[in-house]
């Protein structure tokens, strides 16, 4: 006999009869499920589930409220793809091939036995994870096809959203597909363009072939505005997003102006051309040299495109003096070159080379006659050693160049296997943050601040992001943050967390009958962003009750000059509708007090690296009081980070230091010890 446990399932109840309610949880919990949550209307069943994401949602069909039991199982299915199964008390026909025709993992008849329960929650769970496993083979498989292309490969379902793309549409486009992931197609087209797009998609659906009768050609246009022409091939296939285009992107400016009009360098498609001719050359050793400009876009964002233009040819002029009669150098595109360096020698002579080229562009350019100091980093990857294959080879020397840039950029890093396999988990992280959000794996821990004005109370915590993937465990955010603002689900997630610390704070609240301010993080991307995906948070904020300061946000000294007026807009916006602003990490930018003044702040956040030393370092002791008390005279309050010893509170509460956050008081808790934390002592 199979012994083999069932498994245990977070399981939303919604049921509009509250005895019945609570013992259906009470059976459920029996069975060792848990349940997340009893509604017995529609809007609140559909809240529980978008907090909580339950495993199932078990759906009385006749409930409270405007939606009945199939209709919120339609909306809670079709968003969250989360299998429900109906219960209801209605055995006549009608609502029986109601809940047939919805179809959403079955249904049971009350009253109903237990193993009845056991086995409908078994069917549906088994049934939803099937289906899971079928799209996810479809879609890698999609995605295999998708990545054998040498062109741009976008994939549009029947509204004309894209809902895949490969990564040369990344590269050649600039976006990270999850930033493309949702976006109308028409983000890729020029203006002009875009009613002649749609008679071509209307017409593509409409005759269902599997290629359609011409190949239109379009000027798309690139993240940065830059617009080329191209030939667009749209293919009808039926995937598991349902009927589909299959859109291969050509771009026909490369063969009409090989040369980049910047610089006078072959462009991309002409070095590819010259890669794949050395490649040829039976036995040949080459090295291939990719070189990218550290923080090149903080000079078009300063300085204009036009000086930043000037400087791309300067570079170039540089570059030129360092090949030979054998070697191949050409612009990528944006601020990344690429030299190819044939011969015997070609290994240790691309070394020199781009350590010569490291040097030589670090030298000040002229720019109106004042001096513009860059730095570059260099990645190498070798022929045969390392790559056979053009594809292969500008991977692993772009790997090598970013893995110069993480060891602090103006380098030169060689390819090296680990490298491909440190690309290659974190790639498979990347993958895995797709969707983890829907399958909630994201969590909330609070750690609080206390104040010393108030005895030493908590009156605010940090809200801190959490990831836990269902076969790695914790993953540390320093691994997954960078990679959400990589791909643009930065902003999705940042509304979930925006949202969550808003609930929990109005629920501590009632716990405790005083308000606990609790602060998120808020990157650069998604304050006062125009990215796509991203959260309009003017309109969000519009729809929203006043806050009364039960929010906050965090950001860096950083964010403050990326678009000066755009954020005194937003910092202002936030501040109107309650939501105080602090400075995180104060001291370690490039910022300044006197730059704060203009804008709408409540809170300067005083780094650790200060608190740490501030015992025993006269310096760290000066630069925290000098801080403390500008910021008190600018109007700001004042909270020191990683406190983690009496004297170090001792000293910052005598220097009329207002609030503290650290190891001293608290770790990072999940919601549950937290309010325990709150509960004792009053905090």
């Amino acid at each position: 006999m199979n012994t083999t446990p069932d498994p245990h399932w977070k399981i939303l109840v919604v049921e509009d009869e509250a005895l019945l309610a609570e013992e259906i949880r009470i059976r459920l919990e029996h069975l060792g499920h848990q349940v997340v949550g009893v509604a017995d209307n529609g809007a609140e069943a559909i809240d529980i589930a978008r907090r909580t994401r339950p495993d199932l949602v078990l759906m009385d069909i006749r409930i409270k409220g405007d939606l009945d039991g199939i209709e919120t199982a339609d909306l809670i299915h079709g968003e969250l793809d989360i299998p429900v199964v109906f219960s209801t008390a209605h055995s006549d026909r009608d609502t029986l091939q109601q809940a047939q025709i919805a179809g959403l993992f079955g249904y049971i008849i009350k009253p109903w036995r237990e193993q009845d329960l056991v086995m409908a929650i078994r069917l549906a769970m088994h049934r939803h994870q099937t289906e899971a496993a079928a799209r996810r083979d479809h879609d890698s498989n999609l995605h295999s096809v998708l990545e054998t292309g040498l062109h741009p490969v976008i994939l549009c379902n029947a509204q004309g959203r894209i809902f895949a793309a490969n990564s040369n549409a990344e590269s050649v486009f600039g976006y990270p597909r999850g930033m493309l992931a949702g976006q109308p197609f028409e983000l890729l087209l020029a203006e002009q363009e875009r009613t002649a797009w749609g008679a071509l998609r209307e017409q593509a659906f409409a005759k269902h072939a599997a290629q359609a009768d011409d190949t239109p050609t379009f000027h798309v246009q690139r993240r940065d505005g830059q617009a080329f022409p191209a030939k667009v091939s749209p293919t009808y296939i039926e995937t598991s997003a349902g009927p589909s285009l299959y859109l291969i992107i050509r771009d026909i400016s490369e063969a009409q102006a090989p040369l980049d009009a910047i610089t006078g360098l072959p462009n991309r498609g002409k070095f590819r051309t010259a890669l794949a001719e050395a490649l040829r050359m039976p036995g040949a050793p080459l090295a291939l040299l990719l070189l990218d400009l550290d923080h090149f876009k903080e000079v078009n964002d300063t300085l204009g495109h036009e000086t930043g233009d000037r400087l791309l040819a300067e570079t170039a002029a540089r570059l030129r003096e360092f090949t030979g009669p054998q070697s191949a150098l050409a612009r990528l595109g944006g601020d990344e070159f690429a030299l190819l360096l044939p011969g015997p020698d070609g290994m240790q002579e691309a070394e020199c080379t781009a350590q010569r080229l490291v040097e030589a562009l670090s030298v000040p350019f002229n720019v109106d006659g004042k001096p513009l100091y860059l730095t570059a980093s260099a990645g190498i990857a070798a022929c045969p050693e390392d790559a056979l294959s053009a594809t292969d080879l500008l991977k692993y020397a772009e790997q090598a160049m970013y893995a110069a840039k993480s060891r602090g950029r103006n380098r030169v890093a060689r390819f090296s296997p680990d490298m491909q396999d440190g690309a290659q988990k974190r790639r498979a992280l990347s993958d895995d943050l797709h969707g983890a959000l829907q399958r909630g794996e994201f969590s909330l821990h609070y750690q609080p601040i206390i104040d010393f004005g108030d005895g030493g109370r908590c009156g605010k915590a940090e809200a801190l992001l959490r990831w836990r993937h269902p076969r790695r465990g914790a993953i540390p955010p320093l691994d997954f943050i960078p990679l959400l603002e990589e791909t643009g689900l930065i902003h999705a997630v940042g509304e979930w967390v925006f949202d969550e610390a808003a609930a929990q704070a109005g629920r501590l609240a009632r716990l405790l009958g005083r308000d606990i301010q609790i602060s998120v993080n808020m990157s650069a991307l998604q304050l006062a962003s125009q990215a796509a995906g991203a959260v309009d948070w003017h309109a969000k904020l519009a729809g929203l009750p006043p806050l009364g300061g039960r929010i906050g946000i965090e950001i860096t000294e950083s964010v403050l000059i990326e678009d000066q007026q755009r954020v005194k807009d937003c910092l202002l916006d936030l501040r109107r509708h309650g939501i105080a602003v602090s400075i995180d990490d104060f001291g370690t930018g490039f910022s300044s007090l006197s730059y704060l003044k203009t804008f709408s702040i409540d809170y300067l956040k005083i780094d650790a690296s200060f608190i740490r030393g501030i015992a025993h370092d006269a310096n760290d002791h000066a630069l925290t009081e000098a801080i403390i008390v500008m910021a008190h005279k600018l109007g700001f309050k004042t909270i020191a980070e990683g406190v983690e010893t009496e004297v170090q509170a001792d000293i910052l509460e005598k220097m009329g230091c207002d609030c503290a956050q650290g190891y001293l008081f608290s770790r990072p808790l999940p919601i549950d010890a937290f309010e325990a934390y709150l509960l004792a002592d009053g905090g």
